[in-house]
């Protein structure tokens, strides 16, 4: 195979190929980063437009519900403020949505740009490596080994280094060529074979340059792109956290969105409530009416058919004559109150939520909520009722422990001070009764030595006998009096421990007892909870407006 069988298409055709293939590719990689550069371009304005549209809508609804609420002053002042908190944070929600939607097309933009980069050093390393074939198949071509050692073996007279090339043994061959006498032909033409034949390997160095140069080019070129993919991989972390920096912004908005509908609610949701529970305590207490009439009536009517004398005839009628006449046409006309101002409430209700919808601020109900406002109101206001006793309970509790610890110690210092001196009274009266004991024995010794005469005994004590009886006496008061003092202390430690008794039993927690109108508002309150609780449906919706039926 000759030179030209490699010089042509590597040289000519691949050369220009690779030229082209290289220049289409940088100019397809160019293209494709000014697309992703304009998309992102695209999206961070489509973002700036979201908040700007996010104020221009807030303050144009914010405007509208103004107007419109300023033409009722009483239901300006209670709702409006909530109304617009309401509006900005449901605006807020609306516009971050659009963000995270845009920011996850620009993540996305990222991943396929990401993609798109590792794709091309992909196909860029599959050229490096046909390139690299290429370039050791020229190498080969262009190697001398053989020619140096077929000189070597011949016994040439050219002198050769190791390291020489094609194109410097060319140099070499040209040289001994010209410098060879025409009469020595055929060492001239074997030198011009040789010659012609490292002319052919020759011409693979510039070859092997430019694929060197073209490996080298697309080498640096697969880098830029591993760094702009780095760059790129860095850019989706930071979108990445970006996109949960906005997803826990929604969560939150969210949740202050359902607080502050909730708190809007409560401007119907508190005053409908409270008509619910009076009406659910009315129909409750009409029908306890009624239930008493059929009862009155029934008694009545016995008493006609058995025509007997009964004492309760005239109380039963005049029962019954008020419950006719008064009872039952009074709860009537209540309940009827109760349902004229519930309809006046359901009517700025259905008012505020369609002056939302007009607005494009659409307030969220509680008719998705685990439970309605007025359940929920009603708990809570029972939870507060029954905080209140619970509270005034353990202050009493705590009361107690205070005061029964007091009392506690000043029982014990009293009684320890008591039985202190009542052990002391007690061996002041043993030494007291022992003194009577010799008393007396002392008295009964001075009579039986008294040896007068028997007249003399009667009509005189001897001195000895009058010390005695003296002594005698002494002892007796001074016992008495011990036994006065002890009994004295016994008593009062009885009384003492009495008082303390008592006064233990007196500062024992007294249980909380609710006022008449908190035990009516509990009572009222408990039956109505219970009446929703035996509905789900109106226990996860709002009530609606009953109709009377009596």
């Amino acid at each position: 195979m000759s030179g030209w069988d490699y010089i042509m298409p590597h040289r000519l055709l691949v050369n220009r190929s690779l030229r082209k293939a290289s220049d289409n590719l940088r100019l397809h990689i160019d293209e494709y980063q000014l697309k992703y550069d304009r998309e992102i371009e695209r999206y961070t304005a489509e973002i700036e437009q979201a908040k700007a549209e996010k104020e221009s809508a807030f303050e144009s609804a914010k405007s509208s519900l103004i107007n419109e609420l300023s033409k009722d002053s009483t239901l300006f002042e209670k709702v409006h403020e909530g109304l617009i908190a309401y509006a900005d944070l449901f605006f807020r929600r609306q516009c971050l949505n659009r963000v995270y939607e845009i920011k996850k097309l620009e993540m996305q933009a990222l991943i396929e740009y990401g993609d798109f980069l590792t794709e091309q050093m992909r196909l860029i390393g599959e050229e490096i490596d046909i390139l690299e074939e290429r370039k050791d198949r020229l190498t080969l071509q262009a190697q001398v080994n053989d020619i140096l050692e077929l000189l070597s073996l011949s016994g040439c007279d050219i002198a050769i280094d190791s390291d020489k090339n094609a194109q410097t043994l060319l140099a070499k061959v040209i040289e001994l060529i010209e410098s060879t006498e025409d009469g020595d032909w055929i060492k001239k033409q074997s030198l011009r074979t040789l010659r012609s034949i490292l002319q052919e390997r020759v011409d693979f160095l510039p070859v092997i340059q430019y694929i060197t140069w073209t490996i080298q080019q697309k080498v640096q070129l697969s880098r830029q792109l591993s760094i702009e993919r780095r760059k790129a991989n860095e850019d989706k972390k930071i979108k990445a956290s970006e996109l949960r920096e906005v997803s826990e912004s929604i969560d939150t908005l969210t949740r202050e969105l359902d607080e502050q509908a909730r708190i809007v609610r409560e401007f119907w949701a508190v005053p409908i409530t409270q008509l619910n529970v009076q009406k659910s305590y009315l129909y409750a207490k009409k029908n306890e009416a009624y239930d008493e009439y059929k009862t009155v009536s029934e008694k009545i009517e016995s008493i006609k058919k058995l025509q007997t004398s009964d004492s309760s005839w005239d109380e039963l009628w005049s029962r019954k004559k008020e419950l006719r006449e008064c009872i039952i046409p009074g709860l009537k006309n209540e309940i009827a109150s109760v349902n004229s101002e519930l309809k006046q409430w359901f009517l700025r209700r259905e008012m505020i939520y369609s002056l939302c919808k007009r607005n494009n601020v659409f307030l969220i109900s509680d008719n998705n909520a685990i439970e309605s406002d007025e359940y929920r109101i009603i708990n809570n206001r029972l939870t507060e009722l029954y905080r209140i006793e619970e509270d005034s309970n353990k202050r009493e509790e705590e009361r107690f422990k205070v005061e029964s610890a007091q009392i506690q110690q000043r029982r014990k210092e009293k009684i320890e001070e008591l039985t202190a001196k009542i052990k002391i009274a007690e061996k002041n009266l043993a030494e007291k009764n022992y003194a009577l004991s010799q008393a007396t024995q002392q008295l009964l010794n001075s009579k039986r030595h008294d040896k007068r005469f028997f007249l003399l005994k009667i009509f005189a004590e001897s001195e000895e006998v009058s010390k005695a009886k003296k002594a005698l006496q002494i002892a007796t008061k001074q016992k008495k009096e011990v036994d006065n003092l002890l009994s004295g202390l016994k008593a009062e430690l009885s009384k003492a421990i009495d008082k303390f008794d008592k006064e233990l039993k007196d500062c024992r927690p007294k249980p909380y007892c609710p006022t008449a109108a908190e035990s009516d508002e509990r009572e009222k309150l408990e039956h109505r909870r219970a009446e929703l609780l035996s509905n789900p449906g109106k226990r996860k919706s709002v009530q609606k407006e009953k109709k009377d039926e009596g």
